[in-house]
């Protein structure tokens, strides 16, 4: 059995010692590690320092460059805003055959358009009103869905269909039969005698040609219309399109040089002034813009002399580059055909 007969105080002392020797080792490392990252520091400056250096002149020149180049820009700020304007116009001058070729494929065949017409109504958004003829009123109705499927259209609006097929009026206490008649047509009498003398008044004598909606006729120049039976009707659609055309004055009177634009009217289809009068197979020849102003729609017919807006043909020739427009009206003999 063993006894440790010394005082504590022995104990703490060699301690204390150790401790002493432990903080001396640790303030050495931490004073060389110290020592050690002063220095790869002051080396690491220096190398950006000469990094600096080497870059400097390059900066000067690129400063120098900089200077020169918007002095360039200053003194050629007309010739830098006129073909910004330029550019713009040759943008816009693909707009509107863009438009038309993109609504083309949804206009359902028993749709027979007579014209076709797009304006701007403001900042992204543009109008486009289409004119044609068609029979029934199931295809009234379904003219609108089918209009409806075009990307980015936002309303659609109808207007123009007559009705003519028979319905049964209501009612009254002369007629308790109420036979079918057409819209307009009084009612049919009950009385075998006076439905006779009704039907003697309704008939009209035999006459000869009357060219409804100019079909049979020779004339090339006037637009088909409506046939018996068939009614014109207007469709006009607001779609999220972009028209706007670049206005000169707005851009040539701007410091900035900055292209503006403005609300621009374009001709009706069927050709307006620069426009052609051919048929749908040119990819610019469908209507030329009008000068100084947007594209004046398409030419869906025309022949010598040119149509009025809204002949619609098949066929045709191809139409001049983008660009430029279409020949003058009445260059194209025969352009399309006539209507359908």
């Amino acid at each position: 059995m063993k006894l440790n007969l010394l005082p504590k105080t022995i104990s703490q002392a060699k301690a204390a010692r150790a401790a002493i020797v432990f903080s001396i080792i640790l303030f050495a490392l931490l004073t060389g590690g110290g020592v050690m990252a002063m220095i790869w520091s002051q080396d690491q400056l220096q190398k950006a320092k000469d990094v600096v250096a080497d870059l400097k002149p390059k900066a000067d020149q690129v400063v120098a460059n900089a200077r020169i180049a918007e002095t360039k820009m200053t003194e050629n700020a007309s010739l830098f805003r006129n073909v910004a304007l330029a550019n713009a116009m040759l943008d816009h001058n693909r707009k509107y055959p863009e438009l038309y070729t993109s609504l083309l494929p949804y206009i359902p065949a028993y749709y027979r358009l007579q014209s076709m017409n797009a304006s701007p109504a403001g900042p992204g958004q543009s109008q486009v009103t289409l004119v044609g003829v068609l029979k029934s009123f199931q295809q009234y109705a379904d003219l609108t869905l089918v209009l409806r499927r075009i990307p980015d259209v936002m309303s659609v609006s109808r207007a123009g269909f007559q009705p003519l097929e028979t319905y049964v009026p209501g009612l009254s206490a002369e007629d308790q039969i109420a036979m079918p008649i057409r819209p307009g047509e009084g009612r049919v009498p009950l009385d075998p005698i006076d439905r006779l003398n009704y039907y003697i008044a309704q008939a009209q004598e035999p006459g000869g040609f009357v060219g409804t909606g100019g079909f049979g006729t020779e004339d090339m120049t006037t637009p088909r219309g409506a046939m018996p039976e068939w009614s014109v009707v207007t469709m006009t659609l607001v779609i999220n399109r972009d028209l706007q055309t670049p206005d000169p004055g707005a851009t040539l009177g701007s410091p900035s040089g900055s292209v503006g634009t403005a609300l621009g009217t374009p001709g009706g289809a069927g050709g307006g002034a620069g426009g052609a009068a051919g048929g749908r197979g040119g990819p610019m020849g469908l209507g030329g813009p009008a000068a100084g102003g947007p594209p004046a729609g398409i030419g869906f017919g025309g022949a010598a002399g040119g149509p009025p807006p809204g002949a619609l043909g098949r066929g045709g020739p191809t139409g001049p580059p983008a660009g430029v427009g279409g020949p003058p009206a009445g260059a194209i003999p025969g352009g399309v055909g006539g209507g359908r």
